[in-house]
């Protein structure tokens, strides 16, 4: 049972370009492939990074200095609104950042001076939205808050 646990994770790291040491899996010895465990997958490390990252450090930096600091690329970012009481839903209110399917992280900014915050189309240019300050962060995995100030997603 333990030669087929390390054959699927043998087979998941080649699927998803993991390497060890600058060394290709295939070239590990046995006893290296069995301290690689599930928990070593890029999106497990980066979970873990954006865990322990201090969001509080990043309140008053541009959007663009955070990403910046995040060692993967996204899948997938947007602007978007969020309502809150009185608030018009038409006014720019966090960028949402999505890596892999479980990791979201949004990026909260209140006090726009590069870009326009109202839109009635609900179409912001996130260019400019990255330059704007952040207010706070709140990091996802799994639809669970890991970190930052958060609330439900």
């Amino acid at each position: 049972m333990k030669n087929i646990k390390l054959v699927v994770v043998f087979y998941l790291m080649i699927l998803v370009g993991f390497s060890a040491n600058a060394k290709h899996i295939s070239h590990l010895s046995c006893y290296q492939r069995q301290l690689i465990t599930i928990d070593s997958l890029p999106s497990d490390s980066l979970a873990i990074f954006l865990r322990n990252i201090n969001v509080i450090s990043y309140y008053g930096m541009t959007v663009n200095s955070f990403l910046n600091a995040i060692p993967n690329m996204p899948v997938n970012m947007f602007v978007s609104s969020c309502r809150m009481g009185r608030v018009s839903m038409y006014n720019a209110c966090y960028l949402q950042v999505t890596f892999y399917p479980d990791l979201v992280v949004r990026v909260y900014v209140t006090d726009f001076t590069h870009m326009p915050k109202y839109s009635p189309t609900l179409s912001w240019n996130m260019q400019l939205f990255r330059e704007e300050k952040i207010y706070r962060i709140s990091i996802y995995k799994d639809s669970k808050c890991i970190n930052g100030l958060c609330k439900e997603p």
